[in-house]
């Protein structure tokens, strides 16, 4: 199916208006994200400086590697990094959705987690 221009409630499920025509289904999943953006200029300069002395790892899907239970950015040799987390675009390689509210609310409780019960030592 491409570019969806309508859906309407039916009492089957949902009917479908789309460039190719319609379509009748049980079942509908939103399974949309944002598309992908260019690292802000304004990091460009920090993330190559993290990445060229081994603080952190580009993923090959974009942004850094980070540890996916509580986003702590990856070193070159993987290991997470005790003071350093990455939340937002800059995790699309690990998270596929990275850009909705409920994505950020979810990663800045992972982070406040792993801050509040993994103090790094000083």
């Amino acid at each position: 199916m491409s570019q969806l221009e309508s859906a309407k409630l039916t009492p089957g499920g949902f009917s479908l208006n789309h460039k190719g025509g319609q379509l009748e289904v049980d079942v509908l999943v939103n399974a949309v994200t944002s598309p992908q953006r260019d690292m802000p200029l304004e990091l460009r300069g920090l993330v190559a400086n993290l990445v060229e002395t081994g603080v952190a790892q580009l993923s090959p899907a974009g942004g850094l590697e980070v540890d996916p239970r509580d986003s702590r950015v990856l070193s070159s040799s993987g290991f997470p990094q005790e003071r350093l987390y990455a939340l937002g675009e800059l995790t699309r390689g690990t998270f596929y959705l990275t850009s909705a509210i409920s994505a950020f609310t979810r990663r800045a409780e992972d982070i406040a987690r792993s801050l509040a019960y993994n103090e790094p030592s000083l």
